[in-house]
């Protein structure tokens, strides 16, 4: 790759702008062909600018790509499956950032839930190009906000020690049990399958 040292044309842009002064500065103002030579003297002086830009360009701006998404609630969907889509999402948004403009250094998703009138940010996602690199995983960069579920109105999934088992309790036998021996519980015998035709 060809790399230019800026040092050796700083001296030129100035060069330049001195050429364009010194161009305007010796047209004859009273001479006959004065209206041929102003544009003359303007493409001159357009053609130095035009020149030291292409020698020493001008330095490129990386920014931060900034994005609020919103997600509608399907249905009867739990806070889970909301959720699970919304890293879908802001996965594809920050891939799709990174691909389609070179000079994003960096990216901040933001993922709006919405339910009925509620409207909540359930995750943000901000990370650097270095990073997503090597972690494109959104779990690891997103910030989730753990007030969201009950925000949206959606009743969180009750965990399993909340769901009523269905299993009798164990009772305790008349026989003592062997501390060596792991106690198996026995399950419920399982209903007969109807007979093939």
């Amino acid at each position: 790759m060809l790399k230019l040292d800026r040092s050796k044309f700083k001296t030129f842009i100035p060069l330049s702008v001195q050429l364009g002064s010194f161009l305007f500065a010796i047209a004859p103002n009273s001479s006959k062909n004065s209206n041929h030579n102003l544009p003359v003297l303007l493409g001159l002086a357009g053609l130095s600018w035009m020149g030291g830009c292409a020698i020493a360009p001008q330095m490129v701006q990386a920014y931060t790509a900034r994005f609020a998404i919103p997600l509608l609630r399907q249905g009867e969907e739990s806070y889970q499956t909301l959720l699970t889509r919304a890293e879908n999402i802001a996965r594809a948004a920050a891939q799709r950032s990174f691909d389609s403009d070179i000079l994003v250094t960096q990216v901040s998703i933001s993922i709006i839930g919405q339910n009925n009138s509620a409207t909540v940010p359930i995750l943000k996602l901000e990370v650097s190009r270095q990073d997503w690199r090597k972690f494109p995983d959104p779990q690891r960069w997103a910030r989730y906000f753990p007030n969201a579920p009950i925000l949206l109105g959606i009743s969180p999934t009750p965990s399993p020690s909340a769901v009523p088992s269905t299993q009798p309790e164990p009772t305790e036998s008349a026989t003592p049990t062997d501390p060596e021996s792991p106690e198996i519980p026995i399950l419920p015998p399982l209903p007969a399958l109807p007979p093939l035709p």
